[in-house]
């Protein structure tokens, strides 16, 4: 698995994919040459619970998980860099999201208020834009990533991003 790097951005993936066509519990992160660099799974697929998830990528590893059960505003990552939050930024509405780290805070929103949404953005005047857009409107099971983030960016959060992009897009 390798991390591949343009000028000063370290992109994450070129693409996430759904494993099987009719299972969304299993993703993979691709590269520009359709390689293999990551994945994302929900952690217990025989359970049927949707709560809790890990992802592996060459540099990064953890758990994404759901902080209260019965509240779905509220997700943690715990990941090599700490914890990162992920709050909604209205009670109820899963278009906007703000993520936090231990440094700093973001937010993370469809670009448009369509359901489902076929493409999310986050943008920081000084650290860049991450993107990501379904490759087929209404189909969530393949997305594009634009990763134009600084490379100090911490990668935990590019795949809180991409985490609440797929799981938001699911039926």
């Amino acid at each position: 698995m390798i991390l591949t790097v343009h000028g000063l951005y370290a992109q994450i993936a070129q693409y996430v994919v759904s494993r099987y066509s009719d299972d969304l519990r299993e993703w993979d992160l691709l590269d520009e040459f359709e390689e293999t660099v990551g994945s994302l799974t929900v952690a217990w697929p025989l359970d049927g619970r949707w709560d809790e998830w890990r992802y592996e990528t060459a540099d990064a590893s953890g758990d994404i998980r759901m902080k209260w059960q019965d509240d779905p505003n509220l997700w943690e990552l715990t990941g090599y860099n700490g914890i990162i939050t992920m709050r909604t930024t209205f009670k109820n509405d899963f278009s906007e999201w703000r993520i936090t780290t231990d440094q700093s805070s973001y937010t993370w929103r469809t670009k448009y208020r369509s359901q489902p949404a076929n493409l999310w953005e986050l943008r920081n005047s000084r650290e860049g834009v991450f993107q990501m857009e379904a490759s087929y409107r209404g189909d969530p099971r393949d997305w594009l990533i634009s990763d134009e983030m600084d490379e100090s960016v911490p990668e935990d959060l590019k795949l809180a991003c991409l985490f609440l992009a797929i799981y938001h897009s699911l039926p």
